[in-house]
């Protein structure tokens, strides 16, 4: 294979030289002018400025913020995208700095474009096709391909080519001259955006890890804090985390995604500090969403119980420090449905990244309040989203789960029921047992939601953190409990070991409960049909009436920490339309990185990670034939 590409390499260099020239000569490097340039111009500022460029070199290279403002032009005009592929009659090669893992030249994309669009239309049953690399731009071309006013430009561009249909030549991410040749692959997924009745609900194995940031621990009153909560501001590099203290902070990505393990991530840079929400009591802005560059929405919740607060929405301009404050309250505008609303709906968002599927279905909504999770009396059982008018209204609820109803998971949790003297209150009244279509939630934690619109899979996609094994209420820091009211160590918490830590109704002295297996802290999905939110706007469900696909998050390139006082958690999670990424905060109380993934139909069902070890799942059979006996003599 290899003598194959090297000959082929050399046939490339001798019949396409000037091509090849145009992929080897030193980049010209295009750098953002320090001029007062508005937003709205900054595409057709650079456009133009390639215009001028290609009169000195055939090989240009754009700087990350370059290729977001061109993103942004392009996809306001078809016009713009016509203009920009003219250039490559000259042969010209634009490379960009992080968005592409290959310098692909744009002239050679269109030609596979082209050729597969002909086969096509000639009733040979192709479609689209791409180049075989992970590239989001690539994949909006090929959707801009398909309009009738890019027919002509192809056109052009394949006459004015020195290079065949079927042969493609990319020079390698760093500049170099050693080329590949890359066939071009059908990708259905890609070329064609299904309706949402043909999408696919997300499955653990669509997702590939293609690297991520470091978020920095802020510091703030002699304190660092790791947030799980963040937000993108859509086609930018500028991303935003709230802090407990009453303050959002903006922050820059780096120039290019970390790879390896994340601990060698490349760092994100903070630019701004904002305060808002400062003075709420123990409320601070967990939640954020970058309405627009000047914009950032916030919300908080609370983590224990000490009352509702009605300013728990809020809205920050980042350069006037201008804060607005709402006062949303339930509609019956009682405690505890005030400080239910809170708890569902404050402390995150979820952006609606489809427009118009949000015009057909949720009135045009840009996003919806929510994140929900179990920490405190009053919260759900479950996620939750709310649709909000911008006002002080009350916001319509279109997932939730109260404890009347509570979401579903998996059925590998119980209650300690093995010693004979066990607290008769050690289980809430609102938990329930699993039944034979699984378990119920119990107080798992809602790391963030996000709307998923790939071409060919979609889903309202929650990040869930939770425990498996026994939980007890009385959990809740003493020596062996862990999160969750999860006993993470049960031969530590029913013994006394440590009891003057803390000895919630005399849990040490039940000893028979040591048989269960250690907890085990969880992180997963839970995906759920985007149309359901439609249906709860008009009234033909109730928020909770609807069930979800879940699976453990992978571990894949991750090492998750299971220390009981900083074991790895999900936080928020961001589907990203302009580089068809989904990215996902995780880490710990120490540090936290946000991961981007990218969704690959082709994937096949891992076999060999085992979400829960077999010795685990046979202890925890066993406790509970343990349990099971024990009722019977008693009985």
């Amino acid at each position: 294979m290899k003598k194959y590409i090297a000959w082929l390499s050399i046939c490339l260099i001798l019949l396409f030289g000037s091509a090849l020239y145009a992929l080897v000569t030193p980049p010209l490097l295009l750098t953002e002018d320090s001029d007062d340039t508005s937003q709205s111009d900054l595409g057709k500022a650079l456009f133009e400025k390639l215009l001028y460029a290609s009169s000195e070199s055939s090989n240009i290279r754009l700087q990350d913020h370059d290729l977001s403002s061109l993103s942004s032009w392009i996809n306001r005009d078809a016009e713009n995208s016509a203009l920009l592929l003219s250039l490559n009659k000259f042969g010209l090669t634009l490379t960009f700095t992080r968005k592409i893992d290959a310098l692909v030249p744009f002239y050679i994309n269109a030609i596979c474009f082209y050729s597969s669009y002909q086969n096509k239309l000639n009733g040979e049953g192709c479609t689209l096709g791409r180049l075989d690399v992970r590239n989001s731009i690539v994949e909006k071309w090929i959707s801009w391909s398909q309009k009738k006013e890019a027919r002509e430009v192809l056109n052009h561009i394949v006459e004015h080519s020195r290079l065949s249909e079927t042969e493609l030549v990319l020079g390698s991410v760093d500049g170099s001259s050693k080329p590949d040749v890359v066939k071009p692959v059908v990708d259905k997924s890609v070329s064609n955006n299904l309706p949402y009745s043909e999408k696919v609900l997300l499955e653990k194995h669509h997702l590939e890890l293609m690297g991520g940031f470091t978020i920095p621990r802020i510091k703030h009153g002699g304190m660092r804090y790791s947030s799980l909560y963040i937000d993108n501001l859509p086609g930018t590099n500028q991303w935003v985390l709230g802090h407990p203290e009453g303050f959002v902070v903006v922050l820059d990505e780096p120039d290019a995604l970390g790879k390896g393990n994340p601990s060698g991530w490349p760092l994100m840079k903070e630019t701004t500090r904002v305060k808002v929400l400062d003075n709420v009591r123990k409320l601070g802005p967990t939640g954020v969403f970058f309405r627009d560059k000047n914009t950032v929405i916030v919300s908080g919740r609370k983590s224990y119980r000490s009352g509702f607060e009605a300013e728990w929405l809020a809205e920050v301009d980042l350069d006037t420090h201008e804060e607005t404050r709402y006062q949303v309250v339930s509609n019956t505008n009682l405690e505890y449905d005030n400080f239910h609303l809170m708890q569902s709906l404050g402390g995150g968002f979820m952006r609606i990244t489809d427009d118009k599927w949000s015009a057909q279905n949720l009135n045009g909504a840009e996003f919806l309040l929510g994140r929900g999770g179990y920490d405190v009396l009053g919260s759900p059982l479950g996620p939750s989203l709310g649709l909000w008018n911008g006002t002080n209204d009350a916001p319509i609820f279109l997932l939730n789960f109260p404890k009347e109803y509570p979401a579903r998971r998996d059925p590998y949790y119980t209650y300690p029921n093995i010693d004979p003297n066990t607290y008769n209150k050690a289980k809430l009244r609102m938990w329930k047992m699993p039944d034979n279509e699984g378990g119920y939630w119990q107080a798992g934690d809602v790391g963030g939601i996000a709307f998923v619109n790939h071409p060919s899979v979609k889903g309202i996609v929650v990040t869930h953190n939770f425990g498996r094994g026994v939980h007890d209420y009385r959990a809740q820091g003493d020596i062996g409990s862990g999160k969750y009211f999860l006993v993470a160590d049960p031969t530590a918490f029913y013994s006394e070991e440590g009891i003057e830590k803390g000895d919630r109704a005399a849990h040490s002295k039940e000893r028979g409960n040591q048989a269960y297996p250690r907890g085990l802290f969880a992180r997963g999905a839970q995906v759920y049909e985007p149309e359901h939110l439609s249906e709860a706007l008009t009234g033909r469900v109730l928020p909770y009436d609807t069930k979800s696909k879940r699976f453990d998050w992978p571990r894949d390139g991750i090492d998750w920490s299971d220390d009981v006082y900083s074991h790895t958690q999900l936080g928020s999670i961001l589907w990203d339309n302009e580089r068809q990424l989904l990215w996902v905060v995780f880490g710990s109380l120490n540090q936290t990185y946000v991961a981007a993934y990218s969704i690959n139909l082709n994937n096949s069902p891992s076999t060999q990670e085992q979400e829960i070890p077999t010795s685990w799942l046979k202890e925890f059979e066993q406790s509970k034939s343990l349990e099971s006996s024990l009722k019977g003599i008693i009985n």
